[in-house]
């Protein structure tokens, strides 16, 4: 159970290992300017109510560098409390060992966090890969999540950024809610149970360049308004789009629809459009003619079905 008061550079080149044997947090970090680099954290305390974590940082600490690190068998492996200016790439984190989900901490937690980078991570295994609550620009670029329950879960935070991450073989690609101008690019999303990519609550967005694949449903729009969707590609889900609770107001056009099982599931009673000036998304079961071969079907596409 390691605190550390002064700014120093903590860094192992032989891959020290560090453990707090199961109980409590293995270091505590309560000044600002530290590294940590090439340490290998090992079986912290997992009682969640108390934080029990690898790594935890201090309100009081910042502009904390968290490099080449690996995180084995965690209550949270990371847990960033009320902390700014924070970067951490490079680290493998699996988290605690449960077969139960809702008993395994987050990965990584931020809360209240400012301009924090998390980049080039390999995240597995844990409840949530990455948590961030109440915080505002945070970016999570070029990750990959595989087996949480949440890949990446965003509560309350705005003026973020997630692109080019991989989600997959969990419940959850990317959980973004009650949230806005937040900015999802580039990001894949396969094999999940549930969805690909989640919105509830989420207004002034822009999700663009995504691909979702083989997922339960491609991307769920619940209560969100005034966002940008294009040029994503939505290919062999069980449900390509599943809409709810309004969903209106926001542009969605020039995204692919590919092959799946169902293309729209809209609980709703009220018409929406997604087209910008003429210009829809492709569907690839569209039955219907091109006679002035502009490449935009002249007869209007109707995506739902004879049961809605």
């Amino acid at each position: 159970n390691f605190l550390i008061y002064n700014d120093i550079d903590l860094i192992s080149y032989e891959g020290a290992i560090v453990t707090s044997v199961g109980y409590g947090s293995i270091i505590k970090l309560y000044n600002n300017n530290i590294i940590i680099k090439g340490l290998n954290f090992y079986n912290s305390g997992k009682d969640l109510s108390i934080k029990s974590s690898c790594l935890f940082v201090d309100k009081k600490a910042y502009n904390i560098n968290i490099i080449n690190n690996n995180f084995l068998d965690c209550g949270f492996s990371i847990w960033i409390d009320k902390s700014n200016n924070n970067y951490f790439s490079y680290n493998n984190i699996l988290g605690t060992i449960n077969k139960i989900v809702s008993d395994r901490g987050n990965n990584i937690q931020l809360f209240r966090n400012c301009k924090t980078m998390v980049k080039n991570n390999y995240v597995y295994n844990g409840r949530d890969g990455i948590y961030i609550s109440n915080s505002m620009y945070v970016d999570v670029t070029s990750n990959i999540f595989f087996d949480n329950r949440f890949c990446v879960h965003y509560m309350y935070s705005h003026n973020c950024l997630i692109k080019n991450n991989h989600f997959m073989d969990s419940s959850v690609g990317s959980a973004i809610m009650y949230s806005k101008f937040v900015k999802i690019y580039d990001n894949f999303s396969i094999y999940n149970k549930e969805h690909g990519f989640l919105f509830r609550d989420i207004l002034y967005s822009k999700i663009i360049y995504n691909k979702s694949l083989y997922n339960a449903d491609g991307i769920f729009l619940g209560s969100c308004y005034y966002n940008d969707i294009n040029h994503n590609n939505f290919i062999k889900n069980s449900i390509a789009a599943k809409v709810s609770n309004g969903s209106s107001y926001n542009d969605v056009y020039r995204n692919n629809f590919i092959e799946n099982k169902q293309q729209v599931k809209y609980l709703d009673a009220k018409f929406i459009y997604w087209n910008i000036n003429g210009v829809g998304n492709y569907w690839s079961h569209y039955i219907g003619w091109d006679v002035n071969c502009d490449g935009i079907g002249d007869k209007k596409f109707y995506v739902t079905n004879i049961s809605d």
